[in-house]
């Protein structure tokens, strides 16, 4: 069947859409520590801003480290990671780099980003 056109017949019997719950103080209440809505939510934002700011940091940190120890990925670092993808996929690494050619500025940065936390890891002492 590789490679044929297939047709489905589907039967389809309902279609539903969840109930969510009212925002309100009973809300907040059930899901939290907080007894009215303004708490839980202010509560929520000031995690959400701290969450922000350790992200910001580290990112910032992160590409301090990768500029200063000149970490970048490489033509070569692409290819051979365009390979692994090939192998682990069964298909050939031009189909692939064909395929991620919009995601190709991703997979540089994901390649860089793991050779600044290896550089890390190996200078950690």
């Amino acid at each position: 069947l590789a490679g044929k056109a297939v047709v489905f017949k589907v039967k389809l019997n309902s279609i539903t859409t969840p109930e969510l719950p009212e925002l309100d103080d009973e809300f907040a209440k059930d899901v939290s520590e907080f007894d009215t809505l303004a708490e839980y939510r202010e509560d929520f934002r000031k995690k959400l801003a701290d969450d922000c700011r350790k992200n910001l940091t580290e990112f910032f940190v992160l590409q301090t480290i990768g500029r200063n120890e000149k970490l970048t990925a490489t033509d070569e670092d692409v290819d051979a990671e365009i390979a692994k993808m090939a192998e682990n996929y069964k298909m050939k690494p031009e189909e692939i780099k064909k395929a991620i050619e919009p995601q190709l500025d991703q997979l540089k940065s994901n390649i860089t980003n793991r050779k600044i936390q290896e550089f890390i890891l190996a200078n950690n002492k």
